[in-house]
């Protein structure tokens, strides 16, 4: 019986241990995931500064030309029009870092609902052990085992000073 009890002693441990490093295992998941979305957001906008870097080295000297060409190019641009075209690409990158972010969101929480599915068994606890079927008047000694022998007497109507257990077996007996 002591083994077993040693034994249970030792699965138990390792369980609770399991069950720490799954959790830590978890939180470096958690961890990885966010920094590879952010890593992603941070790519796209390396993508788009080096897309408009290279669209200005290309419309730079065009412009430039025809600016030298025509004073006039510039003084005839809409400045209102192109603000608002600034400011909806700028919006259009928001939007996209948003829906960046709820997408890796929704991506993280769909793997950690699998990964729990699929290895839950794993660090479940076991069940617990039924305790052994009681004889009923077991259970009715137990039930006054919580009474004092002043009480027992009474109960039993004996008059006697005996010991508890005794007093336990006359009331079980009666």
């Amino acid at each position: 019986m002591l083994h077993t009890l040693t034994a249970l002693q030792g699965a138990e441990h390792f369980l609770i241990t399991a069950a720490r490093l799954w959790a830590a295992a978890g939180e470096l998941l958690t961890a990885g995931a966010i920094l590879w979305a952010l890593d992603t957001l941070a790519r796209s906008i390396r993508g788009a500064y080096a897309m408009g870097r290279a669209t200005g080295r290309i419309l730079w000297p065009v412009l430039h030309a025809t600016a030298r060409a025509g004073r006039w190019f510039f003084a005839n641009v809409d400045w209102r029009i192109v603000a608002a075209v600034v400011i909806d690409c700028l919006k259009v990158l928001a939007i996209a870092a948003y829906v960046a972010a709820v997408m890796a969101r929704r991506f993280l929480i769909h793997v950690s609902a699998a990964m729990g599915r699929r290895y839950a068994a794993a660090v479940a606890p076991a069940a617990p052990i039924a305790p052994a079927a009681y004889h009923p008047a077991a259970m009715i000694a137990g039930g006054l085992s919580a009474l004092t022998c002043a009480q027992l007497r009474a109960l039993t109507g004996c008059r006697r000073k005996l010991p508890k257990a005794q007093l336990i077996a006359l009331a079980i007996a009666a």
